[in-house]
């Protein structure tokens, strides 16, 4: 190799192997950082997982007591009419409740003239409004806090169909519904 340039000017090698060697030393410390963060994140993420796990597997051993009742002991319970302005603010307060404010989607379809969901027949004078729920939310517990205002409500409100997916960090929900009242004349 030439000791001298074009030019006459000495050619110093020594100092592109230090700069190599430099950024070497550079390179290999970042990722020996990069990789003991992403260890310790892997790490904590195991450690949630086990006490979620852990929390799972405690409610499913825990037996719920459910009470069922006839449709005759709760049809008294039944109102006797609704009003569009009733179920929109039950769903205003759910949505506001359930922490949905600023959910990208929130929408509702009423639909007051629909056939009873049941297989058991009832009688003629309970009439039946289908409410379909279209929620588009970044956090999926306010789904599950949605549900569980619904069922703490004074209104009876039956789930037919519930379904949920994950998309991109945000939670899509379709909700099936069904209220009742009892179209009878009180005197």
């Amino acid at each position: 190799m030439r000791k001298v340039n074009v030019f006459g000017k000495k050619i110093n090698q020594v100092k592109t192997i230090y700069v190599i060697v430099f950024l070497f030393a550079i390179i290999f410390a970042v990722r020996t950082w990069m990789i003991g963060v992403q260890t310790d994140r892997l790490e904590s993420l195991q450690a949630d997982e086990l006490i979620l796990d852990r929390q799972l597997n405690h409610l499913l051993e825990t037996e719920q007591e459910e009470t069922f009742h006839s449709i005759g002991d709760i049809i008294t319970a039944f109102p006797t009419e609704v009003t569009m302005l009733e179920l929109e603010n039950d769903f205003l307060y759910l949505k506001h409740a359930s922490g949905m404010s600023m959910a990208a989607e929130y929408r509702y379809e009423v639909d007051l003239e629909v056939n009873n969901p049941f297989d058991q027949n009832l009688p003629n004078t309970v009439r039946y409004i289908e409410i379909r729920f279209d929620i588009t939310t970044d956090d999926p517990t306010h789904i599950k806090d949605f549900i569980e205002l619904m069922i703490d409500m004074d209104r009876i409100y039956y789930i037919d169909a519930l379904d949920v997916s994950l998309n991109d960090g945000e939670t899509i929900a379709s909700i099936i519904v069904y209220t009742f009242y009892n179209e009878i004349v009180v005197d």
